[in-house]
């Protein structure tokens, strides 16, 4: 989320994933949709029955949509005015899950669980990007494409920020023992370069 309260505001993103908790490591991660957005808090009814929808109600809309285990949504700072939204509030209180995470310089950057540690998954290509689609190409390309410019917050930017936490949150409670497996390449890696890490790595 972000603070702003205008149309111009910082940019906010979602992820939307899936795992097999079953599944034996090396473990599959599913991006079933990624982007990002400006948008005030919340709007009003009438402007989202337009289709004009808020920070909130993005987050119930995917929620629902999903059926989502649980949604996590940053709470530092500025971020933590969505947690007291009376709509999210409500909608939490009806039985959906809604957990704040809390970020930091300490953890952002741990090698073992900040958002560099996703970087032996992708290259061990155990996340599936959505490409089937024109939209959801459309979104891909963009993510990648603001991931390959050379900027000081270029590591932490939104979309990746939104990958971290799902893959952090699935990983909560699993003993992390990722091994490169050579994989035929996705469309998705195929088109912006990626290939698989030799010798294969292992991150314990």
């Amino acid at each position: 989320p972000t603070g702003g309260q205008t149309q111009k505001s910082k940019w906010c993103a979602i992820c939307v994933g899936a795992f097999n908790p079953k599944q034996e490591q090396p473990r599959k991660f599913y991006v079933l949709k990624l982007y990002h957005f400006r948008a005030l808090l919340e709007e009003t009814e009438e402007k989202i029955a337009r289709g004009q929808l808020g920070q909130v109600d993005y987050l119930i809309r995917e929620h629902t949509e999903y059926g989502a285990a649980k949604t996590i949504i940053e709470a530092n700072g500025a971020h933590q005015y969505v947690g007291q939204s009376v709509r999210l509030r409500n909608f939490r209180d009806s039985g959906h899950v809604i957990e704040p995470h809390y970020t930091s310089a300490e953890n952002k950057f741990d090698p073992a669980i900040g958002v560099t540690s996703i970087s032996p998954i992708v290259n061990a290509l155990l996340i599936d990007f959505p490409y089937g689609d024109v939209l959801a190409r459309v979104n891909i390309d963009d993510f990648f494409a603001q991931e390959l410019q050379s900027h000081p917050m270029s590591s932490t930017t939104d979309r990746l920020m939104a990958i971290w936490f799902f893959i952090l949150k699935a990983n909560e409670g699993s003993e992390r023992r990722f091994k490169v497996i050579m994989r035929k390449l996705p469309g998705w890696a195929n088109v912006h370069g990626l290939k698989p890490e030799k010798p294969a790595a292992r991150v314990a």
